[in-house]
């Protein structure tokens, strides 16, 4: 079956319900085989990382910025979370909703990637590769790398979204193309994603 629906002429392509379903389908069975990750308890949680970075969270939501050192976006990822969050589990509980957000990232990146790249591989597939790669539940385990491999495929797909405008031009890097709106996103992203460990 095609990936896409055929659409009017000048019309971008929509996803199949096939597809939707197979998506679906992985993110749903990647939820439950990831649930022992997913939802934290104090064995499973990571003592050093994780719980600073909840802690530097719920800091933040009281308005103490943590510098540059301890990763802010990271502890920002947290805020919400911690400060949402009552009670004696409150750090366990923040733990979980930040897992739940990071796991919503890694797959709202894939499926955009793969719908992105479906004239070189059906998006299923895309989907499938990241579903068997055995790598989610470790990344999971420590917010920092999960957050840099979100944001990292996000720079990628901004990235490929502005150059497949360009039509992969080979002066892609000159300046007109360069100051362009894409570009701009693309090189924002892609500060955002390494410059976190500077």
């Amino acid at each position: 079956m095609p990936a896409q629906a055929t659409t009017a002429a000048g019309m971008a392509p929509r996803p199949t319900a096939l597809t939707i379903a197979v998506f679906a389908a992985l993110v749903a069975a990647d939820a439950i085989l990831s649930a022992g990750i997913l939802v934290a308890d104090p064995i499973t949680m990571n003592l050093w990382d994780e719980a600073e970075f909840i802690h530097r969270g719920r800091q933040l939501a009281h308005g103490v910025w943590p510098s540059l050192a301890h990763n802010p976006l990271t502890a920002a990822l947290y805020t919400a979370p911690a400060a949402l969050t009552r009670g004696a589990s409150w750090m366990i509980d923040a733990c979980t909703a930040g897992r739940f957000l990071l796991f919503a990232a890694l797959w709202v990146a894939v499926v955009l990637i793969a719908w992105e790249l479906r004239d070189r591989a059906p998006p299923t597939l895309t989907g499938l590769v990241f579903f068997l790669t055995p790598v989610l539940p470790d990344v999971l385990r420590n917010p920092s790398d999960a957050l840099f491999a979100a944001a990292s495929a996000f720079a990628f797909l901004f990235l490929y979204v502005s150059r497949a405008a360009d039509r992969f031009a080979p002066r892609f890097f000159r300046a007109p193309s360069w100051r362009s709106a894409p570009s701009r996103v693309s090189t924002a992203f892609l500060c955002f994603s390494f410059s976190r460990y500077s």
